[in-house]
């Protein structure tokens, strides 16, 4: 299992938060290639993809 607290937060357009979706007992199920490597001094931002599955979903809607 992947530590708790795992989640995505959704924000309005000045930055303040009012939907919090956490992901309890979730696992990993796959990952792209992920390249790490040091040889180069050179900043490059790279994505990869992650999949992954979750027993227990919890959402927190705040529209105060």
């Amino acid at each position: 299992y992947v530590p708790e607290g795992v989640g995505i937060q959704v924000m309005d357009s000045e930055g303040i938060i009012f939907v919090s979706c956490k992901m309890h007992r979730m696992l990993y199920q796959g990952l792209s290639a992920l390249d790490l490597n040091f040889s180069s001094n050179t900043v490059e931002f790279q994505t990869f993809d992650m999949t992954f599955v979750y027993n227990d979903l919890e959402i927190v809607i705040d529209l105060d």
